[in-house]
């Protein structure tokens, strides 16, 4: 988007605001966590779909479930805001040598089981060929003593960082069910 774009649906934006439509009311919303799917239907060749989904505060679900008309067309412009993390860094090892449990195994516990260690790309990110060898080189790779202390949105935003799509779209589904619990 241009500069003459922007300024442009700002005007636009400007006079709503000032000129509401009984079908037009402007609001602020916060979508947070963005997961992007896209596919192809199985009706016909060549139909693709996209759809992205987002994690809202409960005043933003009420907004889409009451005050928005089946159909209707959200416009607006949106920014990101978006703070890169580092990785969590572990305490100490406790002196009975089994690695201290952090608060997100059940999140990594998910990732495990939805085998993300075996895909691929995530290997040939991290160096190492089968999937025992990566989730034990992640460790490593987060100095972590066990993944369970490193945050979630830090092993996100690195997979993000790093292009690796697979990766994303399982962490994507790990952390959702994860936050739901």
């Amino acid at each position: 988007m241009d500069l003459s774009q922007l300024t442009s649906l700002l005007a636009e934006l400007q006079s709503r605001v000032e000129h509401p439509t009984p079908h037009m009311r402007p609001f602020e919303i916060e979508l947070d966590y963005p997961l992007a799917k896209s596919g192809q239907s199985k009706a016909g060749a060549g139909t693709n779909w996209y759809k992205v989904t987002f994690d809202l505060t409960p005043d933003g679900f009420t907004l889409f479930m009451d005050a928005l008309p089946h159909g209707c067309t959200l416009k607006g412009i949106l920014w990101v805001e978006h703070e890169p993390q580092t990785p969590a860094k572990p305490k100490p090892a406790p002196k009975n040598g089994k690695p201290e449990k952090g608060e997100y195994g059940q999140f990594w516990k998910l990732l495990y089981q939805r085998n993300v260690h075996a895909i691929p790309e995530l290997q040939h990110a991290i160096g190492t060929e089968g999937p025992e060898a990566t989730w034990a080189a992640l460790h490593d790779y987060f100095d972590a003593a066990s993944l369970s202390l490193v945050e979630p949105t830090a092993f996100r935003d690195w997979a993000r960082a790093n292009k690796l799509d697979a990766v994303l779209t399982v962490t994507e589904q790990a952390y959702a069910q994860w936050r739901t619990k």
